[in-house]
């Protein structure tokens, strides 16, 4: 088994009424699982969309690919996240606490 980065990025709306959904993981592939098989998986599964029952985001996806191949996904750590935005309104969940047309950075 190895490990890879995959970063998931849905530019719609989703479930919770935001424009932009991202998850980023390390998945646990077997090691005859290439990057790109990987990759042609993710884009496969996505346009079925029987596969978003549980909802519409990256999350779902993610974990319905992980339980039909018996991968293993865990969240992937980082210290510094910065969102760097123009000319969009924010989605209501960054309303609160970003006002509008300014550059969102926590720190972790």
């Amino acid at each position: 088994m190895r490990t890879i980065s995959v970063r998931i990025e849905f530019d719609s709306l989703v479930e919770d009424g935001s424009y932009d959904a991202v998850e980023i993981c390390r998945l646990t592939v077997p090691d005859d699982v290439s990057e790109i098989e990987v990759a042609e998986i993710f884009k496969k599964t996505h346009e079925d969309k029987d596969v978003y029952k549980d909802g519409y985001c990256p999350y779902t996806l993610l974990n319905y690919i992980c339980e039909k191949q018996g991968w293993l996904f865990s969240e992937f750590p980082f210290d510094v996240e910065c969102i760097f935005r123009k000319n969009r309104a924010l989605a209501p969940h960054e309303r609160s606490a970003v006002p509008l047309g300014t550059d969102h950075c926590p720190v972790c």
